[in-house]
């Protein structure tokens, strides 16, 4: 899922450094590496949960998960779904319509909407609720 995500993502290059410029006023000298390096992550997470399954596949029953709930980078998600943590992706109010489009591409590479759920709050009561919770890790 992470690897057709990269391509979702690869595919959609130029609408999310226009998405970023809106939402966040970045430019597309700032963009473009960001872009490429959300790309880089999800293939970098898919290749090594890979590789850990691989060289791992006769331990899987002492695999020990550390649970995490909430993540805030392109990065942290992919590593946590790689990891295969189910992610609740809270945005900052500032890049609401970057962290849409990254979900959105997650999704269309296969990721399912149960695994991956989107909660954008303002960083009122319920925001900060959120992210201090005690179920919330991460």
């Amino acid at each position: 899922m992470l690897f057709a995500s990269a391509a979702v993502m690869e595919s959609q290059r130029i609408e999310t450094t226009a998405v970023m410029a809106r939402d966040a006023g970045k430019t597309e000298a700032e963009a473009d590496p960001e872009v490429s390096e959300g790309i880089d992550f999800a293939r970098f997470y898919a290749t090594s949960a890979s590789d850990f399954g691989a060289r791992h596949r006769s331990e899987q029953s002492s695999w020990f998960r550390r649970e995490l709930s909430v993540r805030d980078t392109s990065g942290g998600v992919c590593a946590a779904l790689a990891a295969g943590n189910a992610v609740i992706l809270k945005p900052a109010p500032e890049t609401v319509a970057t962290a849409w489009q990254l979900v959105q591409q997650l999704w269309a590479g296969g990721v399912p909407r149960d695994v991956l759920q989107f909660v954008p709050t303002r960083d009122d009561d319920s925001g900060r609720h959120l992210v201090t919770h005690d179920g919330v890790d991460a």
